[in-house]
């Protein structure tokens, strides 16, 4: 990805006729449809104020400013150097580095966990795992709809295996929470947000006892959504400020729900209530700021945003793992906590499992493993060869062991590719 060139506006000098390419925060907590739009109303205007203070124009596809006092501006995107000068160059947890911020979260010591098995050992059990996960939020969302509150208990039960299964190798989970079938997002998302905060945990050097309240926070603190009619969570359109105001409430519907519940925890909690809260203070639904938003929080809204934006939703497309944590680095500071995005980076990698790549030699693959100590040279999945063909199996290379092919060429990874180039769908190998 290169630079885009833009034009950084406040929102009070959009005009009809401007083409907005970029907002100040997610597009996600905002009722926009398209990541991208021309202004074509003087609502389009006021709902831009209403949630922006500044946005970026692209002067090539819409009118330019009416006065000199703008600042052309390079957008900083990440690219893979940016981030991972950012996060560290070893790719092992640091402790002493973010000391500070575990203490927000843990008085616990660091833990380091090591991997005692390969992916391709784990994978079997792993599945098996998920099953048990997928059965459990079945039950969860009917329990739900019957106005019943969740088990708690049983929560646990399903979610302990997958906790193990991300201690031995997080490889294997990952590959199967990111690379499933994403038909229906509600249902998955709960599933792979209680996956990601897990790796996360793992990362951060976190206790078990730790770990099983991150799974099960992120597997519960959409439940609220449960109660949102269908016909909202699926409209293909821009919700009006009116729906876009009801959506929220799923936030404060998931509260009613968890609370009471036997063996409910604080921590829960902290991830149902405010995994939309943001740190510059314009989330929802309280508005919290900074220090304001408890630790278990900050993780859930990391891990929520991640998922979202990666996810194939009615109103939205998916966008590649890669984009997408360039998308929250860019966030740091903003949107989320800097300290935080760069570890939650750590912890699904420079080019995340399912990221779809195009090699140095021209050959495609899919990232389906990670390397902790070198981020870049992740272990990958080749689709197809350099002349874009594909191949009859699917040979995997790790570009810790491989620096070169064959021909002596240099094999690195040159660029992420978005979702279904080539015609490649990423979901033909969930196996």
């Amino acid at each position: 990805m290169g630079n885009l060139q833009k034009v950084k506006i406040s929102t009070a000098d959009l005009v009809i006729g401007m083409y907005v390419s970029s907002l100040d925060r997610p597009w996600l907590e905002t009722p926009f449809l398209f990541q991208g739009f021309p202004v074509k109303s003087q609502e389009d205007i006021d709902q831009l104020r209403r949630y922006c203070k500044f946005v970026y124009i692209d002067i090539e596809l819409g009118l330019p400013p009416a006065h000199k006092r703008m600042e052309l501006v390079d957008i900083p995107r990440a690219t893979p150097q940016h981030i991972d000068a950012g996060v560290g160059q070893t790719g092992a947890a640091q402790p002493q580095r973010i000391s500070p911020l575990r203490n927000e979260i843990t008085s616990h010591p660091f833990i380091r966990y090591e991997t005692t098995v390969s992916r391709e050992e784990e994978l079997g059990q792993a599945r098996e795992d998920y099953g048990m996960m997928q059965h459990a939020i079945s039950n969860i969302l009917d329990d739900i709809r019957k106005a019943k509150r969740p088990d708690i208990p049983m929560i646990k039960k399903a979610i302990s295996p997958m906790i193990e299964s991300v201690l031995r190798n997080p490889d294997a989970f990952m590959w199967l929470a990111m690379m499933k079938n994403r038909d229906n997002y509600s249902y998955n998302h709960s599933l792979n947000a209680s996956v990601l905060a897990t790796n996360f945990g793992r990362t951060l050097g976190l206790s078990k006892a730790e770990l099983i309240q991150l799974a099960m926070g992120a597997l519960l603190f959409d439940v609220g959504k449960a109660k949102l009619p269908q016909d909202l969570l699926n409209k293909p359109a821009r919700l009006t400020p009116e729906e876009f105001e009801y959506a929220k409430r799923h936030v404060e519907f998931g509260i009613k729900m968890l609370e009471g519940a036997e063996g409910m925890t604080r921590e829960v909690m902290e991830m149902a209530s405010c995994h939309h809260e943001r740190h510059d203070g314009s989330g929802y639904p309280r508005g919290l700021q900074g220090g304001a938003i408890p630790p278990y929080g900050k993780i859930a809204s990391i891990v929520d945003c991640y998922d979202a934006i990666i996810s194939q939703r009615p109103y939205a497309p998916a966008m590649s793992p890669y984009e997408a944590a360039s998308r929250l680095y860019d966030w740091r500071d903003m949107a989320f906590q800097a300290e935080l995005v760069e570890q939650f980076i750590q912890s699904i990698g420079i080019f995340p499992t399912g990221t779809l790549v195009e090699l140095s030699t021209g050959q495609v693959g899919v990232v389906i493993a990670q390397n902790r100590i070198r981020r870049l040279r992740p272990k990958i999945m080749l689709v197809l060869d350099e002349k874009k063909e594909k191949y009859g199996h699917f040979p995997i290379i790790d570009l810790i062991a491989e620096t070169a092919d064959g021909q002596g060429r240099k094999l690195e990874i040159a660029k992420s590719l978005e979702p279904g180039s080539h015609g490649i769908d990423t979901d033909e190998f969930y196996l």
